[in-house]
C-alpha cells in the first residue's frame, strides 16, 4: 500500500470568506479572534480608505486592529462657533488652544486630552467633556466642525432641510430660483415654486461637535498650523519635524531640489 502524501491548506471561517471578497484576507492579525476581525471588515468596508488624510488614518487603524473613537464632546453657547484641529493646535472661534507644547530641549512634548478639556471650560465660551480614558493629545485628528451638504433635494415651495446652523449666504442652487429666505436653523421659503429637479448645496456648523479621536496620530506637513507649531523660539524646526522632513527627502531626493 503506497504511503500517503499529505498536503497543508488553509481552513477559513465565514469572517475570511467576507476579508477575501473585501481583499482584506491577508490583513488578520495574528490570534485575531474572528468577532474581533468581522469588526474591523465592517468598519473597513464601509470606512474612506483613499489617499486623503481621513483614508490614510482609517486604512492604518484598520491594518493595526486600533480604533477612531469620539475623544471630546464640545457644546457651544453661540451654535455658529467653529471648532477647527490642526496641527498641534484646537481653535474655538477665535481661542486657540495648543496641543503640544516645545521642551527646553526644542522636542514637542504632547498635552493630555484633559488639559485640552481644562483649557476649552477655562478659556472659551464653550463646555467640553472628555469622553474616553486619558490619553495624549496627539489622539485629535485634524478635523472641523463645518460640514457640506451636497445637492439636497428642494422638494417644496417651503421645507426644512436635512442641516441646522447653516452658514447663511453658503448656499448654491443648481438652478434659478428666484428670491427666497433662508434661516440658520434650516428653514428655506420660495417666492415661487422652483423647478423640478432643483438641488441646494450649503456649507452647516455642527453643534454640539465631538471630536474624534484616533490611536494612530497623523501630521500634514502641509497643514497651514504647522507654520506656528513647529518653530522652535529661534526660529529652527523642532526635532520630530526635522525628522519628518529628513526622512521625506531621503526616500524622494527630488525634493532637495
Amino acid at each position: 500500500m503506497g504511503s500517503l502524501s499529505l498536503q497543508l491548506y488553509n481552513s477559513t471561517t465565514y469572517a475570511d470568506q467576507l476579508a477575501i471578497q473585501l481583499g482584506l484576507f491577508q490583513d488578520r492579525l495574528t490570534g485575531e479572534p474572528s468577532t474581533a476581525f468581522l469588526d474591523r471588515l465592517y468598519a473597513a468596508a464601509y470606512a474612506r480608505r483613499d489617499h486623503t488624510l481621513e483614508g490614510v488614518i482609517n486604512e492604518m487603524v484598520s491594518l493595526l486592529g486600533l480604533s477612531i473613537q469620539a475623544g471630546i464632546l464640545v457644546t457651544s453657547i453661540d451654535t455658529s462657533t467653529v471648532i477647527t484641529v490642526g496641527a498641534g493646535q484646537l481653535t474655538i472661534g477665535s481661542v486657540v488652544i495648543p496641543t503640544v507644547t516645545i521642551d527646553s530641549d526644542d522636542y514637542w512634548e504632547w498635552r493630555m486630552l484633559s488639559d485640552v478639556v481644562s483649557d476649552i471650560n477655562s478659556l472659551t465660551y464653550s463646555t467640553a467633556v472628555l469622553q474616553i480614558p486619558d490619553a495624549y493629545a496627539i489622539q485629535l485628528v485634524p478635523q472641523s466642525s463645518l460640514g457640506c451638504s451636497i445637492a439636497e433635494p428642494i422638494t417644496a415651495i417651503t421645507m426644512q432641510l436635512l442641516k441646522t446652523g447653516i452658514a447663511v449666504g453658503s448656499e448654491l442652487f443648481n438652478n434659478p430660483v428666484g428670491s427666497y429666505v433662508l434661516t440658520a436653523g434650516g428653514s428655506l421659503t420660495f417666492s415661487v415654486a422652483p423647478q423640478q429637479g432643483t438641488t441646494i448645496s450649503y456649507t452647516y456648523n455642527m453643534s454640539p461637535f465631538s471630536l474624534t479621536c484616533s490611536e494612530v496620530g497623523v501630521i500634514n506637513l502641509m497643514d497651514p498650523a504647522l507654520q506656528t507649531t513647529a518653530l522652535c523660539p529661534d526660529g529652527s524646526l523642532v526635532h520630530q519635524v526635522q525628522e519628518f522632513v529628513q526622512q521625506i527627502l531621503t526616500s524622494d531626493p527630488c525634493y532637495w531640489g
